[in-house]
């Protein structure tokens, strides 16, 4: 598993042991405004949010108006800012989980969607092989370097399309995005896929198998209006899941909705003859 906490100001590149070992599927992401050794609260609008760790990708979106979005070998590139984050006035603190293993890595990005986004997924080479969805890693941001108090916050696959969603209580505002995601072969794996909704003020935590967790989409939704927000994130652990979305009094409810998976090589125990 590859590791990552700390705190930062505007785009970072930081170093990522073990990103390299097979695909990086994406278990935990989590950002949260502040001054290191602070307690107080601090809350923005939002610019931008990205997650998005080293390694090969398949284009899927050779025609779109934003390059292929790469990432310097074993690094890992985060951002989590307002409008100001050329200027590096704002902390942030990050943590960041990925687990390897064997899949296939794509890309598929866009530009000019408003309020949210769907895209039918052309995936060359899928047949009939039973495959997961699991986030790698994303990038969502408005256009033009504005920000925006925020209501919904999502990336998930469904029924072979690719939801994005990052607006305000307009939905009006033009954003664009990256999203890399793999598509994991299960053939000889033990796989349990589930998903988890609830409603929460600040923060929840979901108690779940043991096992370790990988995220295949995720949806955060303020329930009244829009709010500024302290901190984001979906934390996965081997028995639970936490998941937050907040301003920095914690006191306004959202609806969350996570999808997971686990996925273990299938171990099948020796054949006993009598003697």
């Amino acid at each position: 598993m590859a590791t990552a906490e700390g705190f930062a100001k505007g785009k970072v590149n930081v170093n990522y042991p073990g990103v390299e070992i097979g695909v990086p599927l994406l278990s935990s992401f989590y950002f949260r405004f502040g001054i290191p050794g602070s307690g107080a609260g601090v809350d923005n609008h939002l610019n931008i949010i990205r997650v998005m760790p080293s390694g090969e990708k398949q284009d899927l979106s050779p025609t779109a108006d934003l390059p292929l979005d790469t990432v310097e070998s074993g690094k890992l590139d985060l951002m989590y800012a307002d409008k100001d984050a050329d200027s590096g006035k704002d902390n942030y603190f990050y943590k960041i989980a990925h687990v390897g293993r064997n899949a296939r890595r794509f890309q598929f990005r866009d530009v000019g969607c408003q309020g949210s986004c769907e895209q039918v997924l052309q995936i060359p080479g899928s047949g009939f092989q039973p495959r997961v969805f699991v986030l790698v890693g994303f990038q969502v941001f408005f256009t033009g370097a504005r920000d925006h108090h925020m209501d919904e916050i999502a990336v998930y696959e469904e029924d072979g399309k690719l939801f994005v969603k990052f607006n305000d209580k307009n939905d009006d505002d033009v954003f664009g995005y990256f999203v890399d995601f793999a598509m994991v072969n299960t053939v000889g794996s033990t796989v349990r896929i589930g998903e988890e909704r609830g409603r929460a003020r600040g923060g929840a935590r979901i108690p779940l198998p043991r096992g370790e967790k990988m995220i295949c989409g995720f949806h955060l939704d303020y329930v009244s209006k829009d709010h500024h927000v302290r901190d984001v994130g979906v934390l996965m652990r081997s028995n639970d899941l936490e998941v937050y979305y907040g301003d920095k009094n914690g006191d306004d409810p959202f609806r969350y909705r996570v999808k997971w998976a686990t996925i273990e090589p299938l171990v099948i125990g020796p054949i006993l003859t009598r003697a």
